[in-house]
């Protein structure tokens, strides 16, 4: 009953549902898209603007006024330009914690995933080699009367031995499932 988890897709698709399950991460992103919003409004600032006015006013009897203006900015760029380098070392900034931040959670996924496929191929390989004990410990236990009781305590001895490797082998693994579910952010 030790079923190890698959590598490939299946771990491919627990990567993701662990970037998606991060809270920091999705954070993270969040500061990102304000850093690259920031730039854009830094960069547009850099920009000459052209603003147009236009004003009615009404007058005596039945005739308006009309007024219409321009106004024509350029930004002086060494000011501006400042603000901007900043606007875009922080958005780097950002960008880079993401990263490693998505790295991370991945790495720790495949770890997660590594665990649970040692932990269940090594208790299903224990739970292997207990069976054959089970058969020979049924087998002396029929044959009590003519068996040697040396013989059978040192075969039970060997076959709680093996069971005891084998629940802490069970337990490892059930471990490293609960790991990957806390990393994943859900069951497996």
């Amino acid at each position: 009953r030790f079923e190890a988890i698959r590598v490939g897709l299946v771990a491919a698709t627990l990567g993701h549902r662990a970037l998606a399950a991060d809270p920091a991460l999705a954070e993270l992103a969040a500061r990102v898209d304000a850093a690259g919003a920031e730039v854009y409004e830094e960069t547009t600032r850099r920009l000459p603007a052209l603003a147009w006015v236009q004003v009615e006013r009404a007058s005596e009897g039945s005739t308006s006024e009309w007024s219409v203006g321009a106004a024509f900015t350029l930004p002086l760029s060494n000011v501006v330009g400042g603000k901007l380098a900043v606007a875009r070392a922080e958005a780097q900034r950002y960008r880079r914690a993401r990263e490693r931040a998505v790295s991370s959670i991945l790495q720790r996924t495949r770890d997660a995933v590594a665990l649970v496929e040692e932990t269940g191929t090594h208790a299903r390989e224990l739970a292997a080699r207990l069976a054959p004990l089970d058969t020979q410990l049924e087998a002396l236990i029929a044959q009590e009367r003519a068996g040697d009781p040396v013989k059978l305590m040192l075969l039970e001895e060997r076959h709680l031995k093996s069971r005891r490797d084998l629940l802490e082998a069970s337990y490892a693994h059930r471990r490293a499932l609960i790991e990957l579910e806390r990393v994943v952010g859900s069951p497996p």
